[in-house]
């Protein structure tokens, strides 16, 4: 058994990097004085195994822990923000449980965690996901995202290669970034009414998407939006997006839309088979 030891607040109410460095045990227990970790407090350690967080602790900082290899299990308590890669690369992690307090989850804050499993999202304040939040989290299959989200930035799920489920919010989300879910395994996805923008490659390689139906209220598709999913037979697309991207689908995928309107012509000059709604 590893030693558990118990910090107490050498810098205000700051687990500092200081505190960080010198810790040499599996088990990480903050007291309750603590309002936020350090940037970079505990990164590279490879020993920590587990961390307990109090509540009243409501920032964790820019890659406090970052490549802590070791770490399996942490509990959120009512974190508000999660900076900047702040577990990226914690390899072993297997389940992220957020506050309903949650506002930021930061650039890449959870990527590379190869073997994280369970995440659950509920906080009605967060309303983007950063760029690579989740890139790479290689044994994700479902994730909910929470009403009041609007923007899912580039990359956020880049190569969640075992991603079969999205739950979309039913409203506000308005646009998916660049190859946000590249390479991932679902087989349809439902976007919500609100959407206004899907991002170049956003759903790139998704080679086992089979079933995807674009809402009227989509403004722009970019280029190779869905290229690369053999197995999407039809595109549906319900309004006249003003921008269309080159090769949004493959040759063999079929667009359908309206008779008379830009994406039929868009659809026709591309080469692209067209059926009508």
């Amino acid at each position: 058994m590893g030693r558990t030891l118990t910090w107490r607040a050498r810098e205000k109410d700051v687990f500092d990097r200081e505190s960080g460095k010198n810790f040499k045990g599996k088990v990480l227990i903050l007291d309750d004085c603590y309002r936020s970790i350090q940037d970079q407090a505990m990164k590279n350690n490879v020993k920590v195994k587990q961390a307990e967080i109090p509540d009243t602790l409501a920032v964790i900082g820019n890659q406090s822990f970052y490549h802590c290899t070791g770490l399996k299990n942490i509990n959120l308590g009512e974190v508000a923000q999660i900076r900047k890669e702040a577990f990226s690369g914690c390899i072993r992690l297997k389940e992220a449980v957020f506050s309903d307090k949650l506002e930021i989850l930061g650039k890449s804050s959870f990527a590379q965690c190869k073997r994280l499993e369970k995440v659950e999202l509920e906080s009605g304040r967060l309303r983007k996901l950063e760029a690579g939040t989740f890139q790479e989290c290689e044994s994700m299959e479902k994730i909910c995202l929470p009403e009041g989200m609007e923007i899912i930035e580039d990359r956020a799920f880049y190569r969640c290669v075992n991603l079969k489920k999205v739950v979309f919010p039913a409203q506000g989300l308005k646009k998916i970034g660049r190859e946000a879910f590249y390479w991932t395994g679902m087989d349809k996805v439902e976007f919500p009414d609100s959407l206004e923008e899907i991002g170049d490659s956003a759903f790139l390689k998704s080679k086992t998407l089979e079933k995807a139906r674009i809402p009227s209220s989509v403004k722009k598709i970019g280029k190779w939006a869905f290229h690369g999913c053999g197995r999407l037979k039809v595109l549906e697309i319900l309004g006249e997006p003003e921008e269309i991207g080159e090769w949004i689908v493959n040759k063999s995928t079929t667009i359908r839309c309206r008779k008379g309107g830009s994406v039929e012509k868009y659809a026709l000059d591309s080469g692209f088979a067209v059926e009508y709604l």
